[in-house]
């Protein structure tokens, strides 16, 4: 019965929101989930790393099961099409009968069959890319094959990374890609630059900086974090605030069938280009495959199918719908979801004293407040921009 009643109650806050609340309210809520997504797959990988699972082999085969989106764009599309003429045909129908009982004439009946046929064939022409092969769209094979490479290498610094580096500190270093965001879209007029976003942005930087610092005064489960690692997490979080960028400037409106269609052809272009290097890596003994038994395989699609396939699917859609920054920015939940499994699951480094538990949810508070705050100021900035 409450369940009941809040549902309702959140109906009726839906419905009150305008179009451009909702489109802002349905990329925060994409934000949230993908943050804890890609915080609950840091410790997948880390875990699967330290098995034996080599990390270019994980990236190649997570990010080729994009691969999936094609199948099920084709079947979506051609699912709308036949929904679509269907529809149209009785239309048809419907204006040539009533055509027949309003006009005597025969001339004016003809001219109302005559736009009406015309009416359907401009709603088929307007359908027609829905057809296989007129499918594979250029603007958006073009955008996947900007995007595919940069995508595998920030995927793969970051998979490489964890081994490095402790999650919560991985995560967080991670999180300052929102600086190289906002600069970045500065530098390309897809955001107009506001000191008050700037500050947001610091103040999320300075939280992971107490975070990171509380992390790094005690070894993780004797793991300590290496320059190496963390330039990794920083040459990651470039590669991702440029593909951002391509994705915000190469799609630009948000709409599910073109990302899927965007997602399918990454996964095919990741999976037929690199698959000469894995062949390569494998016969130089760089990547071994003897060891891994169906539970490492298993678990890898999984996160291959959770942590790629669904979260990057929602997170591209929220870059589309409130914008590269503010969706870059949101990812840095990722640092108080951390702390949190990380207290829970493992005896990470901050609990180890009151000093750096306090430096710990300092720093998380910092991050919460920051991202609050660049949301109004994208809200306001949003509401008093030209139309």
């Amino acid at each position: 019965m409450a369940g009941d009643v809040l549902w309702t109650r959140l109906k009726s806050l839906w419905r009150g929101l305008s179009a451009e609340q909702r489109k802002r309210a349905l990329g925060l809520c994409f934000v949230f989930v993908v943050a804890l997504i890609w915080v609950l797959a840091s410790f997948l990988v880390q875990d699967l790393e330290s098995e034996g699972l080599n990390p270019f082999l994980l990236t190649y085969i997570a990010n080729s099961l994009f691969i999936v989106y094609l199948p099920i764009y084709y079947l979506t599309v051609r699912l709308i099409a036949r929904k679509r003429n269907a529809r149209s045909s009785e239309m048809q129908e419907t204006s040539v009968s009533a055509g027949h009982q309003v006009m005597a004439d025969t001339e004016r009946t003809e001219l109302i069959v005559d736009h009406t046929i015309d009416v359907r064939e401009s709603v088929s022409t307007s359908w027609r890319h829905l057809h296989w092969p007129a499918m594979l769209d250029m603007q958006v094979l073009a955008a996947a094959a900007v995007v595919a490479p940069l995508w595998f290498a920030a995927q793969y610094t970051f998979n490489v990374s964890l081994s490095e580096t402790t999650v919560t500190s991985n995560t967080i270093l991670a999180s300052t890609s929102s600086l190289f965001t906002y600069a970045l879209a500065c530098l390309l007029f897809l955001e107009v630059f506001l000191v008050s976003k700037l500050a947001f942005i610091v103040l999320c930087m300075a939280g992971t900086a107490l975070v990171t610092v509380a992390d790094a005064t005690q070894a993780d489960s004797g793991k300590t974090n290496s320059v190496g690692g963390d330039l990794l997490v920083l040459l990651s979080g470039l590669c991702y605030a440029a593909y951002t960028i391509a994705i915000r400037k190469m799609l630009q409106d948000d709409n599910s069938l073109t990302m899927m269609l965007f997602f399918g052809c990454v996964g095919f272009l990741n999976a037929a280009c690199l698959a000469p290097v894995l062949i390569i890596l494998r016969v130089g003994g760089f990547v071994q495959i003897a060891g891994l038994t169906v539970r490492i395989i298993g678990l890898t699609i999984c996160k291959g199918l959770f942590d790629n396939v669904l979260s990057d699917y929602l997170w591209a859609r929220a870059v589309l719908l409130v914008g590269p920054t503010v969706a870059t920015v949101g990812l840095s939940m990722q640092v108080p979801f951390a702390v949190v499994l990380d207290a829970i699951f493992k005896q990470p480094a901050w609990l180890s004293s009151a000093s750096s538990a306090a430096l710990t949810f300092v720093g998380a508070a910092l991050v919460l407040t920051g991202f609050f705050g660049i949301n109004v100021a994208s809200a306001k900035a949003d509401e008093h921009a030209p139309a």
